[in-house]
């Protein structure tokens, strides 16, 4: 469904979430889990940059 050429990364990314899923290793609340601690750290990187602004 992506440009492979323009977004790699995700591509890939998905390619070996799908893979995993297909060896039945796929735990959906550990990839939410995952997924929301990821966008936390974003979160927490951002709040840093901002209060370090001038």
């Amino acid at each position: 469904m992506l440009d492979a050429a323009r977004y790699l990364l995700s591509v890939r990314v998905g390619a070996a979430v799908g893979r995993e899923r297909e060896r039945g290793y796929y735990d959906p609340e550990q990839a939410f889990a995952f997924g929301l601690a990821r966008v936390l750290d974003g979160v927490e990187a951002f709040l840093e940059r901002k209060n370090m602004a001038p």
